[in-house]
């Protein structure tokens, strides 16, 4: 049964990975840049278990490695470093599930996630990748606005989240 569930995940991760690209070329202004990966990724490291992470990561990474210009794995291996130091960070210093709590968290895996897609992209380079990704482009309103709806998805996720659980642990009043 964890098998199949695992399946499951890594095909949810294909899946939000053509999402994400889709969102990316259609969308415009700040949705255009909004970071599904990095939402389902915080998501997946605040309320599930390290199993659900590394399905749901791998599927992510391998559906934007087959639609990236990058070397194949780079996305893959972006996307772990950057699970990995969430998961890091909501086992060791955000162990609380309050929202205060994911929205650091979120937060912190997106700063993780710029710095190591920077990381990767610039060493892809050294293997014949095309880097699309330049950061003297970056249009600060844009990102920032992008920036205000993953927090914003992250805090529907969390109240829902709350909501259909029956609020037990008081998640939304204490830090």
């Amino acid at each position: 049964m964890r098998f199949i569930r695992d399946i499951i995940l890594f095909f949810i991760g294909l899946l939000l990975a053509l999402f994400s690209v889709a969102l990316a070329r259609l969308g415009y202004g700040a949705f255009g840049l909004v970071q599904i990966p990095i939402i389902a990724l915080v998501t997946m490291v605040f309320f599930f278990k390290e199993s659900r992470l590394a399905a749901l990561t791998a599927g992510l990474g391998l559906g934007l490695d087959a639609m990236s210009a990058y070397p194949f794995l780079t996305w893959t291996m972006i996307l772990a470093a950057t699970a990995l130091f969430g998961w890091y960070l909501a086992r060791t210093v955000l162990t609380n599930r309050s929202l205060p709590s994911l929205i650091m968290l979120g937060v912190a895996m997106r700063f993780g996630y710029f710095i190591f897609e920077i990381a990767f992209s610039r060493a892809a380079e050294f293997f014949g990748g095309t880097v699309w990704y330049m950061v003297s482009t970056i249009d600060l309103p844009r990102i920032l606005g992008a920036f205000g709806i993953e927090l914003a998805a992250l805090a529907v996720i969390f109240v829902i989240y709350v909501r259909s659980h029956g609020e037990r642990s008081r998640m939304l009043s204490h830090l």
